[in-house]
């Protein structure tokens, strides 16, 4: 029985330095990166240098009101690894896990971006509180919005569809959110939000302006003299469309007693055959790709253990 006893101690402390090998290798293989969230505010690592500068400042100060709007640590990180499709799942989950993202009293809430430039694909993993609040129909948009900005080389544009994309999910999911006494979805600053992914300040005046809102306050004009100038252009384009169907109306001799009568004649309908054709509809048994229905999100265990969502690898 001793002697059973010490192999079932080897064999656990064998399996427990074994776990620990492969905790340690793939922290430190990402920890070679240079990628340490716990020990910075940075939330967006350029390893392979798509953003500027300023661009990188202004994703970070974006990132930091929707971390205040959801409560989710939020980071991106692109690189040069050249990882394949099938593989960048993994490799997101990892780091999330092993480079500092989230924080174990939020239930490692988060979500993270990594945008592989030598394979040209990227990836979103979800955790914690992040994985209700992002579900397979909006992962699933939120991908195609980054897929089309890649594709056109606005790198940039598509971490702000990320990040907005997750502030709007946030916004629309069942989870629970702080409100003003009018209703508005409110962030940790006071700060009203709509679900474009941009927000109002306490009055109600527009904090971070979407394009149509700098385009209009370009234009520097009032709406009553705008309304007053419509209503004038369409009120002249009826009148003269009213006088030249008036005049057409007056040069027309064909009187209406004039326009000959139409003949109706009876018409008999002959039944020929009848025909039936019946065809059996196969019944959806709910097999195929695991996608979740009904709004839920899918979920998968990282090599971590801790169970993430996320939408897979993508080319782009």
């Amino acid at each position: 029985m001793k002697i059973l006893s010490k192999i079932s101690a080897l064999a656990i402390s064998l399996t427990l330095m074994c776990s620990c090998m492969i905790f340690t290798s793939a922290e430190s293989r990402w920890a070679e990166l240079g990628i340490d969230a716990s020990n910075t505010d940075n939330r967006v690592f350029d390893l392979a240098d798509i953003y500027t500068d300023s661009q990188e400042k202004e994703l970070n100060q974006q990132i930091e009101k929707v971390k205040s709007l959801t409560g989710w640590d939020i980071g991106i990180v692109t690189n040069t690894l050249g990882v394949e499709q099938w593989d960048m799942q993994a490799i997101t989950d990892d780091i999330y896990d092993y480079c500092g993202f989230g924080k174990a009293e939020d239930n490692y809430s988060g979500a993270l971006l990594v945008v592989d430039m030598n394979s040209r694909q990227f990836c979103i993993s979800t955790c914690g509180n992040a994985i209700q609040g992002v579900n397979d129909d909006y992962m699933d948009k939120i991908y195609d919005s980054i897929e089309d900005c890649l594709r056109d080389s606005d790198n940039i544009g598509g971490a702000y569809e990320y990040v907005n994309g997750l502030a709007d999910s946030f916004i629309n999911s069942s989870l629970p959110k702080n409100t003003d006494e009018k209703g508005f979805v409110i962030d940790g600053e006071g700060n009203r939000w709509i679900v474009d992914g941009h927000g109002f300040d306490k009055n109600g005046n527009v904090k971070y302006e979407s394009f149509w809102h700098k385009w209009l306050a370009g234009l520097k004009v009032t709406w009553l003299p705008t309304l007053i100038v419509l209503v004038v252009v369409i009120a002249i384009f009826l009148i003269t469309v009213r006088q030249k169907y008036k005049k057409f109306g007056q040069g027309n001799s064909t009187a209406p007693e004039a326009v000959e009568r139409i003949s109706l004649k009876n018409r008999n309908d002959v039944f020929v055959d009848k025909r039936v054709v019946v065809t059996k509809i196969p019944r959806n048994t709910g097999g195929g790709s695991g996608r979740s229905s009904g709004g839920g999100s899918s979920t998968h265990t990282s090599s971590s253990g801790r169970t993430h969502g996320g939408g897979g690898g993508r080319g782009f």
